[in-house]
């Protein structure tokens, strides 16, 4: 049975997730502002970059956000006038679709979303599309066909990978709710001036959550609010992960020394990874790019070196790629595998990473081996590092 373990950790919120009771995903929850909707004011128009910087107010706090101009062509302003063009001074509607990275601002976006269990409903025509994991093109032909018979006018749908082998009616049920909710809050927001929060950020932990798939998981947490929270939200869903929900009340041990948490987040954070074998990983950040060395370490020295090599770098991959997840690290990565001279041995290795990678619930890709025989590897970028953010929280 996979875990999702919701607690606070060094007076921080985390979650991690388990699958088969070896952690795979933690993050750390500190104030969020992703996927707030809120209506904001241009306060700056770039064009050399085609931007815009709009002032949004969540939670209390002003901050300037990032306006793409060339993604957001079209802008929801609160005002019925036409305008020909945005200019300073505008009030429109914008997502918090990407959090503030380092130096760089949190992204707005005009494409407004409601996020449920098994889809995700926008602005659109009756247009019905699929999360990219879902490949049964013949049950994806069925639900958008019973689907269609249902009244979308000024909604779209993509069913999320939550979706799938869902009826039609369910996950319209969900759509039309979600799209009532964004076609109301829409509506409200003329009547209402910048900067004003529409709707507030999801909490982090829930989020993720809406990321789990519903059969053999248990969510568990010691935190009362936390645990209210999330049942009436699967109640509401009538999801059958509620049946899962427990809340943690044993007295004589904490759920952090439960589950072993400090040692979790010593190794995540640390820069050495010790593997079974006894070899060892070394995860070196840098600004550009992330480097992962491979160790043979205290390996057994009963076998021959061939064998211990292939041993420690299939360890290694298997690792590595549990490591990446681990600490949220993305862009463009490089793994110094040992002696991977031999072409066969490479094409195993680099066979072994790919399928690890597809595992991995955010989009990550093995490239290839480069002329100095450095496997690389590239991993989308949608939240900070797990170090940024322990550090920032």
């Amino acid at each position: 049975m996979n875990r999702y373990l919701i607690t606070e950790y060094e007076k921080k919120m985390v979650s991690v997730y388990y699958e088969k009771d070896v952690a795979m995903d933690i993050e750390v929850h500190a104030h969020t502002t992703l996927n707030a909707i809120c209506i904001a004011k241009v306060k700056n128009i770039v064009e050399n970059i085609a931007a815009a910087f709009v002032e949004v107010e969540i939670c209390g706090e002003r901050e300037l956000c990032y306006y793409n101009l060339k993604e957001n062509k079209v802008h929801l302003y609160t005002d019925e006038r036409e305008h020909q063009k945005l200019k300073e001074g505008d009030e429109i509607i914008v997502q918090i679709s990407k959090e503030a990275v380092k130096t760089k601002a949190p992204m707005a976006s005009a494409h407004i979303c409601m996020t449920g269990w098994y889809c995700v409903v926008s602005l659109g025509h009756g247009e019905i599309r699929f999360s990219s994991k879902i490949r049964d093109q013949e049950w994806k032909n069925q639900i958008r066909e019973e689907i269609s018979h249902f009244p979308l006018e000024e909604i779209q749908i993509l069913c999320r990978t939550n979706a799938y082998q869902i009826s039609a009616e369910k996950i319209y049920a969900e759509a039309k709710k979600l799209g009532d909710k964004l076609l109301n809050l829409l509506r409200d927001a003329k009547y209402k001036s910048a900067p004003t929060l529409l709707q507030a950020p999801t909490p982090g932990y829930m989020t993720s959550m809406q990321k789990l798939k519903e059969e053999d998981i248990e969510i568990v947490t010691d935190l009362p609010k936390v645990y209210q929270e999330i049942k009436e939200y699967l109640l509401e869903q009538k999801s059958p992960m509620v049946e899962g929900l427990k809340l943690y009340e044993d007295e004589m041990i904490s759920l952090c020394a439960l589950y072993g948490l400090k040692s979790l987040f010593a190794e995540a954070l640390s820069k050495k990874v010790w593997l079974k074998s006894g070899g060892y990983l070394v995860i070196e950040p840098t600004e550009a790019l992330t480097v992962i060395d491979v160790n043979t370490g205290k390996t057994d020295v009963k076998m021959s070196k061939e064998e211990t090599i292939q041993r420690t770098n299939r360890e290694a991959a298997l690792m590595a790629a549990r490591q990446l997840r681990l600490r949220n690290i993305s862009g463009i990565i490089l793994i110094d595998f040992i002696d991977m001279t031999d072409s066969q041995h490479r094409r195993e290795i680099f066979e072994l990473l790919s399928r690890e990678l597809k595992k991995d619930r955010v989009k990550a890709v093995a490239v290839d081996f480069t002329s100095l025989h450095l496997a690389e590897m590239t991993r989308q970028k949608l939240r900070p590092t797990l170090f940024e953010q322990w550090r920032d929280a």
